[in-house]
């Protein structure tokens, strides 16, 4: 058994809807909750009887939950809780990522200050919850954690079509997470740095590096600005400069001024492999000027060269 606690299938706590829509709530929560095991029967008589409406409501719920995928309906046999398939978990895994990918692009230039408060307040809560070894409490800002990065884009379908796309997913992770570590293994995963990733300093803050184990974290700084700048890539480059044991190859590109440089020639100095751009293939040869006249850089290279180093 997965679950034997009775299921929750209270209406009292759904906004007032007809009734074939609150069965259908009740009915998708206390499935995805493992409420009702997979394969289990569903005898519409209870059903009806603990909701307290007729078959017709129940019948339309029920077929809603069908193209859900949660539910399936056999002739002259009965309606049970679908069980799960690995087609549809990769299915839905996968568009849950589509559509989430595309929501962090669409954000990379228009997140704003308050979205990343109300993401990092999450976070702070989920550690709250871990500490506490509150599951379910976790499971529920986790879902929250996703929300927040769709929403943010203002599309109002986005959250809708994910959470629709994950409901089996969903149910596999209701059994994972309890497993020992996997908590904590995806509270590190909303922080960490992704491999194979391109990340984009906000505007108007400055941006930092770190490292805990094997893991890497993207951390978003002050708005001091520093050498005229912010972001500022001596704040980027200072910070890298820090992770002692990691192969670290940075390159600093055309731009005015000196920003850059500094921090180019602390990475150098703790053995990094530092590129800078020459002045052939410069629109404007100031950062890397800069840093090639304090010895900051151990290759001076064409923007071509530069690219087929990052692409080996």
């Amino acid at each position: 058994m997965i679950n034997p606690r009775k299921p929750n299938l209270n209406f009292d706590k759904i906004e007032p809807a007809s009734l074939k829509h609150k069965a259908y709530v009740a009915l998708q929560k206390a499935i995805i909750e493992l409420d009702f095991e997979p394969g289990q029967l569903l005898k519409k008589s209870e059903l009806c009887k603990t909701f307290g409406i007729s078959r017709t409501p129940l019948t339309e719920a029920i077929a809603l939950l069908v193209q859900d995928g949660l539910v399936e309906v056999v002739p002259q046999a009965g309606t049970y809780v679908a069980r799960f398939s690995i087609d549809e978990l990769k299915e839905g895994a996968f568009i849950r990522e589509a559509l989430e990918v595309a929501a962090i692009k669409e954000l990379a230039n228009s997140i704003t200050d308050q979205n990343l408060v109300e993401l990092r307040r999450n976070l702070r809560l989920q550690k709250a919850y871990i500490d506490d070894k509150d599951i379910q409490g976790f499971y529920n800002l986790d879902g929250q954690f996703h929300s927040i990065i769709l929403d943010a884009t203002g599309f109002k379908k986005l959250s809708r079509l994910s959470d629709t796309a994950w409901m089996n997913v969903n149910r596999v992770r209701r059994l994972l997470l309890p497993v020992p570590g996997r908590v904590d293994a995806t509270f590190v995963e909303h922080q960490k740095i992704s491999p194979n990733s391109i990340y984009i300093a906000a505007g108007s803050n400055h941006m930092e590096i770190s490292k805990t184990g094997s893991d890497y974290f993207l951390s978003k700084g002050n708005k001091l600005k520093i050498n005229g700048h912010c972001p500022s890539v001596d704040v980027l480059f200072k910070s890298a400069a820090k992770i002692y044991d990691t192969k670290i190859l940075a390159v600093l590109l055309t731009g005015m001024g000196s920003d850059g440089a500094e921090g180019l020639n602390l990475l150098k100095n703790s053995g990094a492999f530092t590129i800078t751009q020459n002045e052939e293939s410069s629109e404007v040869f100031g950062m890397p000027k800069a840093a090639i006249e304090i010895g900051a850089a151990k290759h001076i290279l064409s923007l071509e060269q530069i690219i087929k180093i990052l692409s080996k």
